[in-house]
């Protein structure tokens, strides 16, 4: 099964529990859900327009830093930008010709790393400027680019609609009801929660095994990839057992079993110390 039919699959599979629920418990239950549903859209479709227009309205400036454009910069930032951050923009600019992704622009933050392919945006966390060497950090940012690539946050509102229409109903459903019709809901309700959010994280991880996929045929680099996530990712000091057990319910790949497939996708064996 290729990638884009799993995803369909996922997609497909997240609204299954609420037909479930919407058949099997009537009137009441199927008229709350519909409208959980709905509110959910519709407060999804806020959060996804707020965030374009705010990255619309800095678009210019970050992608004049991609051109390393520094005029609006004076002369002791100019050189803080060029001695840290400079490096980073230089091989993302590498990135986006080798990939032949254009208007895409890189914005350094203290908080977050990440992609969204609506805003055409790659987050970067500053940390890694320091701690991660080139190599780690072109494998870091051609992920975050092969999600763009991808378009992989095209379907933002259907992958999330399941899991935060889950939660409207459940406090909607508890709110109309007390007593025994409060532990009936939970009976019922919490599963739908559960099966939303299992079905969607199963979604998020296949992508994110995919860019790194891509990641790896691009920078030619296995070693330095498993290197960024051994630094990265805290699981990795962790039993294997415990971090198969945690990447059960995780949105992401966790430590060793990641690794496992960056070597895979670049045909090299697992080194045996990982």
């Amino acid at each position: 099964m290729s990638y884009g039919t799993q995803r369909d699959v996922y997609t497909v599979s997240s609204f299954l529990p609420f037909a479930v629920v919407m058949t099997m418990f009537g009137p009441y239950v199927s008229l709350i859900t519909g409208i959980s549903l709905i509110a959910a859209y519709i407060s999804l479709s806020q959060s996804k327009k707020k965030f374009i227009r705010e990255y619309d309205e800095k678009r210019e400036d970050l992608l004049s830093l991609m051109e390393l454009d520094l005029k609006e910069l004076d002369r002791d930032d100019k050189i803080e930008f060029i001695a840290t951050r400079g490096k980073a923009v230089k091989i993302f600019n590498e990135l986006c010709q080798q990939m032949d992704i254009k208007d895409c622009a890189l914005e350094f933050n203290h908080k977050h790393t990440g992609a969204a392919s609506s805003a055409r945006i790659v987050l970067l966390n500053e940390k890694y400027l320091t701690t991660m060497n080139d190599e780690e950090l072109r494998y870091i940012l051609a992920h975050e680019l092969s999600h763009i690539k991808s378009k992989d946050d095209k379907n933002y509102i259907l992958d999330r609609l399941p899991l935060k229409a889950s939660f409207i109903t459940l406090f909607a459903c508890m709110g109309a009801t007390v007593g025994l019709g409060i532990a009936v809901t939970d009976v019922f309700i919490t599963p739908l929660i559960i099966s939303a959010y299992l079905l969607k994280s199963k979604k998020t991880r296949l992508k994110e095994f995919r860019a790194d996929k891509t990641a790896v045929q691009i920078t030619k680099n296995a070693d330095a990839a498993a290197s960024a996530v051994k630094k990265f990712d805290v699981m990795t000091r962790t039993p294997k057992i415990l971090q198969r057990a945690f990447q059960t319910i995780h949105t992401h790949p966790v430590g060793y079993w990641r690794a496992k497939h960056l070597y895979k996708s670049a045909g090299q064996p697992m080194p045996p110390k990982f």
